[in-house]
C-alpha cells in the first residue's frame, strides 16, 4: 500500500474517532464528565496545560462540526482530506512536539482497539 493511501486512511480513521465525540459546550464543572473517553485519555496522557485543554477541545469541537457538515453535503474525498490537513496543522500549533507524538501514539492505540473490536464483524463478511 502506498504511503499516500496509508496516510489518507489514517486521517480518515482519525476523523471517525473525532466525530464519535459530540461537540459539547458544557459548563466548566461538567466539562470533564462530558468529554468522550478518548479525549479524557488524551488530556491525561499528553499532560496538557489548562490553556492547551481549552484550545484542543475547541479545535476538536470545530473539526467535528466541520466534518459533520462535509458529510451532510456529501463532500468530496479531497474536501475531507483538506479538512484533516487543516486539523493537523492546528493541532501542531496547540501541542508541543512530544505531545504531538504522544497524540499519534494514542490515536494508533485507539484505532487498533477499534479494529480489534470490529474484527469479528469483518471476519463474518468473508
Amino acid at each position: 500500500m502506498s504511503s499516500r493511501i496509508r496516510s489518507i486512511l489514517w486521517q480518515g480513521a482519525a476523523s471517525a474517532l473525532i466525530v464519535m465525540g459530540e461537540p459539547a459546550f458544557a459548563d466548566p464543572a461538567d466539562e470533564m464528565a462530558s468529554l468522550p473517553q478518548w479525549m479524557v485519555r488524551a488530556q491525561q496522557r499528553l499532560a496538557l496545560k489548562p490553556v492547551q485543554q481549552r484550545e484542543l477541545r475547541a479545535l476538536v469541537d470545530d473539526n467535528t462540526m466541520r466534518l459533520q457538515s462535509l458529510q451532510k453535503r456529501h463532500a468530496t474525498f479531497d474536501d475531507m482530506e483538506a479538512l484533516q490537513r487543516e486539523f493537523r496543522t492546528e493541532l501542531a500549533r496547540v501541542l508541543e512536539p512530544e505531545q504531538l507524538a504522544a497524540w499519534d501514539a494514542l490515536l494508533e492505540e485507539l484505532l487498533g482497539a477499534v479494529h480489534l473490536r470490529n474484527a469479528p464483524m469483518l471476519a463474518e463478511r468473508h
